[in-house]
């Protein structure tokens, strides 16, 4: 939905209230004049601060959907802490023949993971 709204226009109490009662058609108009009124430069920065206002807002926040990119990126830091996190756990087990069976086992895959690539 595309609304025009010209920025020359002078905006009056009764056009646009500001208390808890105001309609909220009014007020949205109002926020696509401020967004109309901002550089087109800046309307990222402007999101940003809406997103933190709402979420500092609601009681009760929805998250903000993660890009694809950004849900891959969780997700492999989310493997790599657990690969330490398992690394930590084998180094402290002091099983020194367990350390050195699973040390073949993984320097076997890294290899084929080499010749694979």
């Amino acid at each position: 939905m595309t609304q025009t709204v010209n920025p020359n226009s002078t905006i009056s109490a009764e056009t646009n209230p500001t208390t808890s009662e105001a309609k909220p058609t009014l007020l949205i108009n109002e926020i696509l004049t401020e967004i109309q009124l901002t550089p087109q430069e800046q309307w990222h920065n402007l999101l940003q601060i809406m997103r933190t206002f709402r979420q500092a807002t609601n009681p009760d926040p929805q998250p903000v959907p993660l890009t694809p990119e950004e849900q891959q990126r969780k997700e492999q830091i989310k493997k790599n802490q657990a690969v330490i996190e398992l690394l930590r756990k084998w180094r402290d087990d002091d099983d020194e023949q367990e350390q050195k069976e699973t040390w073949e086992i993984l320097n076997q895959a890294l290899e084929i993971e080499k010749t694979e690539i």
